[in-house]
């Protein structure tokens, strides 16, 4: 090392204080160990901390970052592109040590040597096209990366720790964790999924670990955050929910249900770590129950977290407030219960400059999940597995050590089934983690027509109430067919729910798309002698639920009411109906239409469940749920010739299971993900492939290469799958609303420069927030309605002029039309 030089890994952006390089990667390296060693992958995760910005230890880098910062007027050398390449100098360190060492290439070769080069960017091994991306990043020129130079530059301790760490037991740790992760029932392509989920994994604990200490750095606060995550006094939070639940007065049949429901899932909290099914009818106290079991079993296994998956169709709010209840907790202790909503930063792909101020906010503000408590999305929880985003991959290794509940988990799109099968194994075999499959109609993920992905249903442990509960449970309500050939338009529905309250009664109407919400909202509008609510997801959190606890206290007094919203309120939303008016769906959606009728089972008559059929909606960008309707229809027809085979209720076991019979043999062929030319695969293929043996990819590679196979192991195009992977379509970003409470936040925000403040204020501010698609927010944009929270943060909000206190975001001033054109 040339005498007197100092390394820097960065520059503060507050004082220009810098970091040195020594510090940061053994800082990183510590960090990435503690993420690692939840799974046995210690040392992996350790040297990868060590050699990730090896880079930077030369000449050219320490002057690259004192001109982006200012203090250099001009560069002395000629930059390749735009930036200076610092990532790829560890990778190479890595695959050339390991290599020579075995004289082969290895599985840890591979492996290793792509996460180091992907901490800024989940990059391919081999492109669609059949191009070898990680060869050729691995042979990049001395001129490029400076290897040579950065190793001559290494500190005697970095070098000592880095030799220690090379001639440690890697094969042998990420052989033993890949053995642990496997199945007798994979096959190849199975085992090299999986591989590709170690492979995020790894990438998970070393990107959360660099930010982390990048954001230490950033606060003053040096190597804090030591442990992954609070280590939370489970004793403490089991003692308030049992309190809690022992208030309950046991009055009616259904809180002997809810009751026993309760006690059987802490009998099985006691059970050993796996595969759960919580399998009890609506209003069967899921939530509480399931937390109970939740608490319990992390206590028992000394897990680190609890994370409860809601559907993306769905909202958290009064799950969330009726758990932070039970558990004492406030809407300010987000370090113990968080919820997360939707992700306020936006992405930006190919930001990767660490030295922009835009990247510095961007990275060191996302969200990583380190509370105890998480309460989110299924769209948050399946992107943290497999979109391209680093922020959210960075969460992955949080999931490790965990309980998992997800609710409702038929709503899962067909799309996901392998990738989400799959991924649950792997969690659950290799990660040390629990999960928890909760809903009233189960859906049959262990049937699916390849073996191999399916759920393991010997494994499953039931929790479930017995035939008789469930048969009590069915006869709260009587489900009537009201479909008709020419259908029902807005105004027409309108009359009805007007006719079935007659003034006396509360009725609620679920319709499948915001528009026809809307519509249904207007048409009633002085036309009813009675309050009219609607719901919807373009509200944030805290307004809907504010509207919820007004609706609520009306129900309770049996005042009558009429409220319109979408699927939203059909999972984890308190709410008790004398009338449900339901728009044709799947049956799982009926029934859970259905929990919200007569929920408590103590009307003098049953519940009036009223199927119709829309003669308005547009169902073309919503295909999950036009073909559940399609099948729906089917069981209608046959629930007419043959009730006695459905036990004469149309939401019987019978009816669920051949309603999902249909549903899934239909579309089978969709389950691994499929894609076409118009992604960024450029072809027909299925991202389940493509993060296996990526089998066309090899063909592509072998007729380049003279009918050549590349010499090593990984072939997967992980970065051209992240591309392409996306939950819903166009899903856009959250953004704030400046409206009451919000308000303040924002303002908060706009003056608060500490990252670790800037994030306690984001984790708040996610009850203020509203998700967009993309064209939505270009709209807004156009219209002036959009702000900046910060210059180049990347959070923005939304004037209130455009937001209506009945339907929430709107595209125009003070308009009642949704944003939404589903």
């Amino acid at each position: 090392m040339q005498q007197g030089m100092e390394f820097i890994a960065r520059y503060s952006k507050n004082d220009l204080g810098a970091q040195p390089l020594w510090d940061h990667l053994f800082n990183v390296s510590y960090l990435a160990r503690e993420r690692g060693n939840k799974v046995g992958l210690g040392n992996s995760t350790c040297l990868l901390g060590l050699v990730h910005d090896l880079g930077k230890a030369t000449n050219e880098f320490k002057k690259y970052l004192e001109f982006k910062v200012g203090l250099k007027e001009k560069l002395d050398f000629q930059l390749d592109g735009s930036k200076l390449d610092h990532a790829t100098a560890g990778a190479q360190v890595l695959y050339e040590e390991l290599v020579a060492k075995g004289g082969i290439v290895t599985f840890t070769a591979d492996i290793l040597s792509i996460v180091a080069a992907s901490h800024h960017g989940i990059m391919d091994a081999l492109k669609p096209n059949g191009e070898d991306a990680l060869e050729k990043r691995l042979k990049k020129q001395e001129y490029q990366t400076r290897k040579n130079q950065a190793l001559t530059n290494l500190s005697p301790k970095i070098s000592q720790k880095l030799n220690r760490l090379l001639n440690s037991n890697l094969e042998d740790e990420i052989e033993r964790f890949l053995l642990r992760a496997s199945e007798p029932t994979d096959t190849e392509v199975e085992s090299y999924f999986k591989v590709s989920l170690l492979v995020r994994y790894l990438l998970s604990c070393l990107i959360d670990a660099d930010r982390t200490d990048a954001a230490n750095f950033e606060s003053g606060q040096g190597l804090i955050n030591k442990k992954n995550s609070k280590k939370i006094k489970w004793r403490v939070l089991i003692e308030r929910l049992e309190s809690y639940i022992e208030s309950f007065k046991v009055e009616k049949e259904i809180d002997s249900l809810r009751k026993d429901v309760s006690q059987k899932c802490f009998e099985a909290a006691k059970m050993k770590q796996g595969f759960f099914r919580l399998s009890v009818p609506t209003g069967g106290g899921k939530t509480l129950a399931s937390l109970r079991f939740a608490l319990h079993h992390a206590k028992q296994h000394q897990l680190d977290r609890v994370i409860y998956v809601i559907p993306y169709t769905s909202i958290i709010d009064q799950n969330a407030e009726r758990m932070r209840e039970a558990l004492e907790l406030d809407i300010q202790d987000v370090d113990i219960f968080l919820e997360h909503h939707s992700n306020l930063i936006f992405q930006k792909h190919g930001l990767d400059d660490e030295t922009s101020e835009a990247y510095d906010k961007y990275k060191l503000l996302a969200e990583n999940w380190n509370s105890p408590i998480i309460v989110t999305t299924m769209v948050q929880f399946l992107e943290t597995l497999f979109d391209s985003s680093t922020n959210r991959c960075r969460r992955m290794h949080q999931l490790a050590n965990s309980v998992i509940i997800f609710d409702e988990v038929q709503t899962l799109p067909v799309k996901m089934v392998h990738l989400f099968n799959l991924a649950l194994k792997f969690l659950v075999s290799g990660c040390n983690t629990s999960v928890v499959l909760c809903t009233a109609t189960q859906p049959l993920l262990h049937k699916i027509q390849v073996s191999a992905r399916s759920l393991p249903y010997d494994a499953l442990k039931e929790i479930t109430v017995s035939q008789r509960q469930k048969r009590e449970s069915l006869n709260r309500v009587m489900v009537i067919d009201k479909t008709r050939p020419a259908g029902w338009n807005s105004r027409e529905l309108a009359k009805l729910a007007i006719e079935e309250s007659d003034n006396k009664k509360s009725v609620l109407v679920i319709v499948n798309t915001k528009r026809k919400a809307a519509d249904v909202y207007n048409d009633l509008q002085d036309k009813a002698n009675l309050p009219i609510f609607h719901l919807s997801t373009s509200m944030y959190p805290a307004h809907r639920l504010t509207k919820l606890d007004q609706i609520n206290e009306m129900l309770k007094e049996r005042r009558p009411l009429i409220l319109i919203g979408t699927q939203l309120i059909e999972a984890g939303v308190d709410v008790d109906f004398d009338v449900v008016i339901r728009s044709l769906a799947g049956i799982d959606s009926i029934a859970q239409a259905a929990g919200r009728c007569n929920r408590h089972g103590d009307r003098d008559r049953k519940g009036r469940v009223l199927l119709i059929n829309s003669s308005e909606e547009n169902l073309s960008k919503l295909p999950e749920i036009l073909c559940a309707k399609n099948k729906t229809e089917r069981i209608l027809a046959e629930f007419k010739n043959d009730q006695a085979y459905f036990e004469n209720h149309l939401l019987s076991d019978p009816a669920i299971k051949r309603f999902f019979k249909y549903y899934y043999y239909d579309r089978n062929a969709e389950m691994p993900y499929l894609v076409d030319h118009k992604t960024a695969v450029g072809r027909r293929d299925n991202l389940f492939e493509l993060l296996s043996r990526n089998g066309q990819s090899l063909q592509a590679y072998m007729h380049r290469n003279q009918n050549q196979r590349p010499n090593r192991f990984l072939c997967q195009s992980f970065g051209t799958a992240a591309r392409t992977f996306e939950v819903i379509s166009d899903s856009g970003y959250g953004i704030l609303v400046y409206h009451d409470a919000g308000k303040q936040l924002i303002n908060e925000l706009a003056g608060s420069y500490e990252p670790e403040k800037q994030l306690e204020l984001l984790r708040k501010a996610q009850r203020y927030s509203v998700n967009c698609f993309r064209y939505e927010l270009e709209k807004l944009m156009d219209a002036g309605a959009l702000f900046e929270v910060q210059p180049d943060a990347n959070i923005w909000y939304v004037d209130e002029q455009f937001y209506h206190e009945e339907l929430g975001l709107t595209i125009f001033k003070s308009g009642l039309r949704p944003t939404l054109n589903v």
